[in-house]
């Protein structure tokens, strides 16, 4: 199977995994940065030492998300903002 990226979105969450790499924001504005072969159980935020990787994957992640919402009630809404309940 290939290799490709995972996204997720939640109401107040969002995250993208790329390789080893995976990202997670929160409502309140915070990222984090992960790499899932060092450090599997996520205890680690790298996004200080790494932020030209997280801010391609916060980027990559907008993109997928107004693709994926265009023409649905979530179009301009952000996955902070959808309320899916």
């Amino acid at each position: 199977m290939p290799k490709r990226k995972l996204f997720y979105g939640y109401t107040g969450w969002m995250a993208m995994t790329d390789g080893n790499w995976k990202m997670v924001g929160r409502k309140d504005g915070t990222y984090y940065l992960f790499n899932l072969f060092n450090d599997p159980q996520e205890e680690h935020d790298l996004s200080a030492l790494y932020p030209e990787r997280l801010e391609s994957m916060r980027c990559e992640f907008e993109e997928w998300w107004a693709q994926t919402t265009k023409g649905t009630r979530l179009e301009h809404k952000t996955s902070f903002t959808a309320n899916w309940r």
